[in-house]
């Protein structure tokens, strides 16, 4: 099997080639890391991008369909340009019929090879069909208690946080309240002094007294008003629910998918065994030689 896989690959290089490059773009923006030497290794993976495990089903599902997707789309482009020279005109003779023939083969080749490599690996189709319809291992139930027991202390440590905050605020504003009253008992002198300071003196302090008393009081009022604006911050962000990996799709998306999970599960089957790339070239070579027979 592996034997007939790889030489299957190799006779559709240009297709394989893409293919495991549209999947590494593809890991790439959904944020999955690439573990690969190369495109075209000597082993299971020859024509795949190897990575790791998406890990939810949203991300398994585009793995496996936009790579897909990108080889069609260019198949398509190389069969269009290969159909009409071959299959309708029939092109036999002449230097420019025969320059034009010989791109028309090669654009056969380029789209027989895009074609033969359209669908995902198997172990991203494996993974995708458990997302959906499996359920969880021993594995991941230990990774979705650890990232909740992780969740759940990341909570508790901010709650702790923010009482502790809180105790400092309240014992800040005490001592400014302290501090507050020790100052104007320091201002109440007896009445003896009082008499003996004159008269534009007093009323200079008293001034000044009430001017530092007014500071004072702003002070305090903008403090608390900083104060209540981060708490009012604090609350008004929402704790990050714990997330557990790797994610199940639930009933709906089971049902919508069904269709193309199931076409993905038997197309790389087929590709596992070669059966992709041989059925590809018979049904080609079939086609042109019943045209110009």
């Amino acid at each position: 099997m592996n034997i007939i896989y790889i030489t299957t690959k190799i006779l559709t290089y240009p297709g394989a080639y893409l293919k495991g490059v549209f999947e590494h773009l593809v890991c790439r923006m959904l944020g999955i890391p690439v573990c690969g030497g190369g495109y075209l290794q000597g082993d299971e993976w020859c024509g795949h991008a190897e990575h790791e495990p998406a890990g939810t089903p949203v991300k398994a599902w585009l793995v496996c369909f936009l790579p897909g997707l990108a080889q069609c789309v260019l198949a398509s482009i190389f069969f269009g340009a290969s159909v009409g020279p071959l299959l309708i005109f029939g092109l036999r003779g002449g230097e420019i019929a025969w320059l034009v023939f010989f791109l028309a083969v090669v654009s056969l080749f380029l789209g027989v090879s895009m074609i033969s490599n359209v669908f995902p690996h198997w172990s991203d189709a494996r993974r995708l069909w458990h997302l959906f319809y499996g359920t969880p291992t021993e594995e991941e139930l230990q990774l979705m208690e650890a990232e909740i027991d992780d969740a759940i202390a990341a909570i508790e440590t901010m709650e702790e946080e923010a009482v502790e905050e809180d105790e400092e605020t309240e014992e800040a504003e005490e001592g400014e309240v302290e501090a507050r009253y020790a100052a104007e008992e320091t201002i109440a002198e007896p009445p003896a002094l009082i008499e003996e300071v004159p008269l534009d003196a007093t009323e200079e302090e008293e001034a000044e007294d009430e001017a530092a008393e007014e500071i004072c009081e702003i002070l305090t009022e903008e403090k608390l008003e900083e104060i209540l604006e981060e708490d009012v911050a604090a609350a008004a962000q929402p704790a990050a629910p714990p997330q557990a990996a790797p994610k199940f799709a639930g009933l709906a998306a089971k049902i919508i998918f069904a269709p193309s999970n199931a076409c993905f599960m038997a197309g790389a089957a087929l590709e596992r065994f070669g059966i992709t790339a041989i059925l590809a070239i018979g049904i080609t070579v079939l086609l042109l030689v019943l045209n110009y027979v």
